[in-house]
């Protein structure tokens, strides 16, 4: 998957995060069906080969996909860190900008006119 944008690069990341999260509890369920499929075998019961080999290839699958998201991880380190300076900047902007705001509010807003409340009124609409 190629990473066009914000909402691309969030869903990779979440998507890592999740397999990561996952993975004792897969590792627990395709080592229970392998141990359940060995049971049934050591005990006379038959288990059609192919789902021997279902049980034994999922163990497979799932060392890969977790490999991969290791990779892709470490792949997008790079990007995660550009993009969490990005957001600091941001964030930073944003507050001069609020600082900005508030301090102009408080200075000329409509708290301001005393009790022209006409002019009050004209400066609510103009920081609405």
């Amino acid at each position: 998957m190629n990473i066009k944008g914000l909402e691309d690069f969030k869903l990779v990341m979440a998507t890592i995060t999740q397999i990561q999260a996952f993975t004792i509890t897969a590792e627990v369920k395709y080592r229970g069906m392998q141990e359940t499929f060995n049971m049934l075998r050591q005990h006379g019961l038959e288990v059609p080969d192919e789902d021997m080999e279902f049980a034994k290839n999922l163990a497979a699958s799932w060392g890969d996909l977790y490999q991969s998201s290791i990779f892709r991880g470490n792949t997008l380190e790079q990007t995660k860190e550009k993009f969490s300076k990005l957001n600091v900047e941001e964030i930073s902007n944003f507050l001069n900008e609020l600082d900005a705001f508030v301090e102009k509010f408080d200075s000329e807003g409509p708290g301001t006119v005393g009790e022209d409340l006409d002019r009050g009124l004209v400066l609510m609409e103009l920081n609405t």
